[in-house]
């Protein structure tokens, strides 16, 4: 049997029912990317596209709380100093004997190695610097309290 032009295949529905794609297709044609590429190269571009879109809609989120995160992650390897330094200068206002002096003294040189031990980007060397500065005024305000029995102050690295 032959058909007449424009017959086949054609949205005309006999025995099977058309699908919503087929319709789709046939109200508005086919869609941009098949009509202007070959088809291969639709396809890709269409499944490529279907794979990218929700990876983009995930990452572009998460890449910009990556900076405040790095910037926390750097600032608490300084910060948790200050907790040590804090327990430590009010552990000397507790007028400790002799013997817990120099332990005291010994944890604040510890903390001192440990702090111009660390390793920072120079972003955060004003931060460091700022510890160092606070460490020797603890050791200032300690050597003040303990009077002429503390122990000479180490050198400031």
């Amino acid at each position: 049997m032959y058909r007449k032009a424009g017959e086949f295949p054609a949205p005309i529905e006999h025995d099977i029912p058309i699908s919503e794609e087929a319709r789709r297709y046939y109200t508005s044609g086919a869609p941009f990317l098949y009509k202007r590429l070959p088809f291969w190269l639709a396809s890709l571009v269409d499944r490529i596209a279907l794979v990218l879109l929700p990876l983009l809609i995930v990452i572009v989120p998460a890449t910009r709380m990556v900076a405040p995160l790095y910037q926390w992650r750097m600032r608490s390897r300084i910060y948790r100093w200050y907790g040590a330094l804090m327990t430590l200068e009010r552990a000397m206002l507790a007028n400790p004997d002799q013997n817990e002096r120099e332990e005291l003294f010994k944890q604040l040189e510890a903390i001192e190695n440990s702090v111009n031990s660390l390793i920072l980007p120079l972003a955060f060397a004003d931060q460091q610097y700022v510890l160092r500065e606070h460490i020797a005024m603890v050791r200032a305000r300690m050597n003040a309290l303990s009077g002429a029995s503390a122990p000479p102050s180490a050198s400031m690295a």
